[in-house]
């Protein structure tokens, strides 16, 4: 009713203001109410929220962020599109981790509920959002625009386009943005099957895929190699013909697909953590106000 009667004194040129719109609504009704208000054609409308499903109703332009440390509203750019109609949590955030794709999503999936099993913990219980942003440049300009919106925002990603991807890069470490990454040349499965041992590697080839959405088919003949690797040689082909094999097949390339290789990784993590992937993940924790131990 207070909505309806402040909606009428736009017509005449009047201001609306809403606080926390979306109190006592559910999804659908603040979906239309958003819609009704934002066509608004005379007067102004003011509203707050802590919800994403009005964030992604509005338009970056007619989006505004402040936050808690700030007396300034700033407008979000209208590079972040994409990212406010599929990643509305970011804004809430106060620690945004902007990831490649599926595969890392699920990665950190996994850290995570490792993270609240463990130490009773995970990045939502301190604001901080994962964000699967996709590939490519992407991801450094979405850094690049929340960064100036005040956000504390890292990048966790492949690193098999280094040169493509180094001026933007480079443009968000001179901003203080943090890039999490493998190693030049890398993706996350090439990283992850250098750098596990040679158990870590038998737990990649017995993935059952129970969990996963589609189903690939794991040659057999890997197993055996496996079995009879007598020398570091032999052991170093096998890791490479496993590591064409799944990126070319994509046997993780999904969200499930990365929660698994992430569990693989978290029960190998004492074994190997003087590797790139190990340091990289103490890292990002760390860069989270994460301490491991």
């Amino acid at each position: 009713m207070s909505i309806a009667i402040q909606s009428e004194m736009t017509k005449q040129g009047g201001i609306v203001l809403i606080d926390e719109i979306e109190q006592g609504l559910e999804p659908d009704r603040i979906t239309t109410l958003v819609r009704i208000l934002k066509n608004t054609k005379h007067g102004q409308v003011f509203i707050t929220t802590h919800n994403s499903n009005v964030v992604t109703e509005c338009d970056c332009r007619n989006l505004f962020v402040r936050l808690h440390d700030s007396t300034t509203l700033l407008n979000v750019s209208m590079d972040l599109y994409a990212c406010h109609r599929y990643n509305p949590n970011v804004f809430f955030a106060k620690r945004i981790i902007l990831c490649e794709g599926d595969t890392e999503q699920g990665f950190l999936q996994s850290i995570d509920s490792w993270l609240l099993n463990n130490k009773f913990i995970n990045f939502s219980s301190l604001g901080i959002v994962i964000a699967n942003v996709g590939g490519g440049a992407n991801m450094y300009v979405y850094a690049l625009r929340l960064n100036e919106l005040g956000y504390k925002t890292c990048i966790f990603a492949d690193n098999d386009k280094p040169q493509e991807l180094k001026p933007k890069k480079d443009e968000c470490e001179e901003k203080g943005i943090v890039s999490f990454l493998c190693e030049e040349g890398n993706c996350m499965e090439k990283q992850l099957l250098k750098d596990l041992s040679w158990s870590g590697i038998s737990n990649i080839i017995q993935c059952d895929q129970k969990s996963f959405s589609k189903i690939h088919v794991i040659p057999s003949k890997f197993k055996e190699q496996i079995e009879k690797a007598s020398n570091q040689d032999q052991q170093q082909k096998i890791r490479n013909d496993i590591a064409n094999r799944a990126i070319t097949d994509k046997w993780f390339k999904h969200i499930q697909g990365g929660e698994f290789i992430g569990n693989v990784f978290i029960q190998d993590w004492n074994n190997i953590q003087e590797n790139h992937i190990s340091k990289t993940i103490v890292a990002l924790l760390n860069w989270c106000n994460i301490a491991y131990d």
